[in-house]
């Protein structure tokens, strides 16, 4: 009876190991891959980023122009109970008591349908960073304006050069598309190959003595010229695929950052002409009362002040918003939405 165990050595029985240029080239095409693929999920983290952090923006704006409507809700109501007490004493028509209760009741509808915004964004936001949905959001950071220097352009354009990580893939993918062509180059050299066994044989388990085999192969391609050659135009197609690829990515890189530029200094001067359209739409509320109270005004330039507040606060929370927002771009543009997004929530410029 004969008895025989092997134990073999190398990837598989009777199989050569390949110790050509290729197999290198096939080892430096799968790691470059695989840099490629880290890049990409970087770079889809910066987009999971901006979209949170979106929600998270809008939230806080509506949450600040509750505060402000509840500010306009209280003048309302006070100019209406003044307007009753002026017709009780009989100095005010009926007409400008309606006239004060209707908008009183217009700024309470705009508050509800503010707060119902409200909820359905911090539904929104819950369901984005996977907080059950019944739980309570508070949002206990408020917009807050603060000076934001435009960045320099070509400085935004070279970090952005260096830091985006969907730029970086696109390089990668371009290296490996090189090194896939250097590979399928690779495939006219001779190559060297080893294959092996190793065992014991005998009639039993107890009375056993060492086998081997050992192979080296020496492959000298002759009749693959076809071959390589097509495995070759595959390759160059595939790495002018690559950097034309390339090339659109960057130009779309750039185009983002000189947007994101512009809409930051675009809503830094939006921002400018609704703090003063503010400043001067609650002075101009506040002489209206007076006058109103004096009684040498009507309830008809009251209310049309008090609707310019109300339009102002609107504009300046919305300027506020567009302002958070255009930072927020900017920093994706330039590859930093998730390291600039701590910086960015408490007011600091990215």
């Amino acid at each position: 009876m004969l008895f025989r165990s092997q134990l073999l050595a190398g990837p598989g029985r009777g199989d050569a190991v390949d110790l050509g240029p290729g197999c290198a080239k096939q080892l430096e095409i799968c790691q470059t891959g695989r840099r490629a693929a880290v890049l990409s999920a970087k770079d889809a983290r910066e987009l999971v980023v901006v979209a949170v952090a979106g929600a998270y923006l809008e939230a806080v704006a509506t949450a600040a122009r509750i505060e402000s409507q509840r500010g306009q809700v209280a003048n309302a109501q006070a100019i209406y109970d003044q307007a009753q007490v002026r017709k009780t004493a009989g100095t005010n028509a009926r007409i400008d008591v309606v006239r004060t209760f209707v908008e009183l009741q217009t700024e309470q509808q705009r508050l509800s349908s503010l707060e119902s915004d409200y909820g359905q964004e911090k539904l929104a936001l819950a369901a984005a960073i996977g907080l059950p949905l019944e739980r309570e959001i508070k949002l206990s950071e408020p917009p807050e304006p603060d000076a934001v220097p435009v960045p320099d352009g070509r400085a935004a354009l070279a970090q952005a050069m260096r830091l985006r990580s969907d730029l970086k893939a696109a390089e990668q993918q371009v290296d490996a598309a090189r090194e896939a062509l250097a590979a399928a180059r690779g495939e006219r050299l001779p190559s060297l190959g080893l294959s092996g066994d190793y065992g014991v044989s005998g009639p039993n388990p107890a009375s056993v003595h060492t086998v081997y085999t050992g192979t080296v192969s020496l492959n000298v391609p002759i009749w693959l010229g076809g071959r390589v050659k097509g495995d070759i135009e595959e390759a160059e197609a595939a790495l002018r695929q690559r950097e034309s690829e390339l090339a659109d990515q960057r130009r779309r890189v750039e185009q983002e950052v000189r947007s994101a530029l512009m809409k930051l200094e675009t809503a830094i001067g939006q921002l400018k002409v609704a703090e003063s359209n503010r400043a001067y739409a609650a002075e101009t509320l506040r002489e209206s009362r007076d006058r109103f109270s004096l009684g040498v005004a009507n309830t008809v330039e009251v209310v049309q002040a008090e609707q310019q507040a109300t339009a102002a606060e609107t504009d300046y929370v919305s300027s506020l918003l567009s302002l958070q927002l255009a930072r927020l771009n900017l920093s994706k543009a330039v590859g930093q939405a998730e390291t600039s997004l701590p910086d960015l929530s408490r007011g600091k410029r990215p």
